[in-house]
């Protein structure tokens, strides 16, 4: 008896498991297969300064409109294949048997093709019939009918098929962001001006100033600096591209200057934030859970008040007293380092908490920016000259130290470090010419953005080559995810 039993356990385990991989349960005199796939959420991204929503953010009101991240159903298309052979009799109707979770439909039609979805975006053929959308992600059954001219034989064909929509979440600071990168570029008013540009002189001289535009750029939120051009929005669409079978639902609230407590545990801009980081995106997903939450932070709380790597650069560049390797925002930095590792365990309390998602990632940062293809640090050039090579030197090791805080926190709170981004921008350093530079000049930022806030951030190939770096990794994590079959009302989305 006991045998029996555990033979009995063994095989449901494996229908399951068929189950979720989408397999054939049985087969069918005419049909071959029943081909489905999930239509994208992420979809190619083209809009203006005065376009209102964007993948499902409202710009004007600097939030996620609920729809899009609790959608009330997922357009599929299922499509019957009929084996090859010329003996094979017409087929004169499908019957078409679908049930999940609290769902029913049976529906009779001449077409081997159904769309779920709007009869207005139906994307895949007038021989489709048009459905209602399914629901809620999860396990649906299908069992087709079809009917042939011979004698009206039936024959049957049965599937199983698995809906997923991975929710991803962005944390942090300009890296998540997407600082120096707009979605769309704007044009200078005097590129002569920008190219002559000195950090130092604007940075010391007129803090956060910003330059006359022909055109503006335009940023998916421009309060932020928030663009698809951050590597986060990338490995997301990268993510939806591989595979028909599921979807992203992709959620940033990452904003330029950020820092663990102003930024992710409390609001940095109370003018128009009115949470920090973590609780905006608790309120925005509701009863979701998070599959990968991916975030960068920890630079901007090194270097004094308003800290950061643009700021240590500012202090090194300044050419009045004190010495850089003397001056409050070094001394600062290194103090600060030695409590990241306290910041980091108070931060991952608050996400495990308030989030509690599935897999944790955080980048490593490529702090190489003064580093040639030799991987030594060379003086600094442009924009940047007045630093010159001992404290670009300190400037490094700062970096270096901050990264290592980063994979000890990763270590220590179970998170996964996004690591040989460094080793990658090697021979790519900020005075490389601008065609292997994988960072952005300031002369570059001044003319595409208007400021020169973009300045050492990387550019588009960077965050790029960071985003192929990153993706195996999160994939990886969100492919051996194991979902039950579950209510849209309770859990939307999985």
């Amino acid at each position: 008896m006991k045998a029996i039993f555990t033979n009995m356990i063994i095989l449901v385990a494996f229908l399951n498991l068929n189950a979720q991989k989408g397999e054939d349960i049985s087969t069918s005199d005419f049909i071959s297969d029943i081909e489905w796939s999930m239509s994208p959420r992420y979809l190619p991204v083209n809009f203006t300064n005065n376009t209102n929503v964007v993948l499902g953010y409202n710009r004007f009101q600097h939030k996620y409109v609920d729809q899009y991240v609790n959608p009330n159903g997922f357009m599929v298309t299922l499509r019957a294949l009929t084996k090859s052979s010329s003996l094979l009799p017409g087929i004169i109707s499908y019957t078409w048997e679908i049930s999940g979770k609290d769902f029913e439909l049976s529906i009779t039609t001449n077409k081997a093709c159904l769309f779920a979805g709007s009869a207005t975006v139906n994307d895949v053929g007038s021989d489709c019939q048009t459905i209602n959308l399914f629901p809620h992600t999860g396990v649906y059954n299908i069992k087709l009918t079809a009917t042939s001219t011979s004698s009206k034989k039936v024959s049957i064909y049965k599937k199983v098929i698995h809906l997923k929509d991975y929710l991803i979440v962005a944390l942090g600071d300009s890296f998540t962001s997407g600082e120096g990168n707009p979605d769309v570029r704007g044009i200078s008013d005097d590129e002569g001006f920008c190219d002559q540009i000195k950090f130092s002189e604007i940075v010391n001289g007129i803090t956060g100033a910003t330059f006359d535009m022909q055109k503006d750029a335009v940023w998916l939120e421009p309060l932020a600096h928030r663009s698809f051009y951050s590597p986060s929005a990338k490995i997301a669409k990268m993510i939806e591209d591989s595979d028909p079978h599921s979807t992203v639902t992709f959620l940033n609230f990452g904003t330029s200057g950020a820092k663990i407590t102003e930024g992710l545990l409390k609001a940095q801009h109370p003018e128009w934030q009115k949470s920090g980081q973590i609780d905006e995106a608790k309120e925005t997903i509701k009863n979701r859970s998070i599959d990968a939450l991916i975030m960068s932070i920890g630079i901007n709380d090194l270097g004094g008040e308003h800290g950061g790597i643009s700021n240590l650069i500012s202090a090194a560049a300044n050419p009045t007293p004190p010495e850089f390797f003397k001056s409050n925002e070094m001394l600062e930095a290194f103090k600060q380092i030695d409590q990241l590792a306290t910041m980091y365990t108070t931060l991952d309390d608050q996400i495990k908490t308030k989030l509690n998602p599935a897999s944790i990632f955080i980048y490593e940062i490529p702090i190489n920016i003064f580093r040639n293809s030799a991987n030594n640090v060379v003086e600094p050039c442009g924009a940047l000259s007045y630093i010159d090579l001992e404290d670009a030197i300190i400037i490094d090791r700062i970096g270096y130290d901050l990264n290592v805080q980063e994979q000890i926190a990763a270590y220590k709170n179970g998170w996964t470090y996004l690591g040989g981004i460094v080793n990658a921008f090697k021979g790519h350093g900020y005075c490389e010419k601008s065609e292997i530079a994988w960072y952005r000049a300031a002369s570059t930022s001044c003319k595409i953005q208007g400021d020169i806030n973009g300045t050492i951030h990387p550019n588009e190939t960077g965050h790029h080559k960071i985003a192929e770096l990153s993706y195996p990794l999160i994939n990886s994590a969100l492919r051996k995810l194991v979902y039950e079959d579950t209510n849209i009302d309770n859990n939307k989305g999985h």
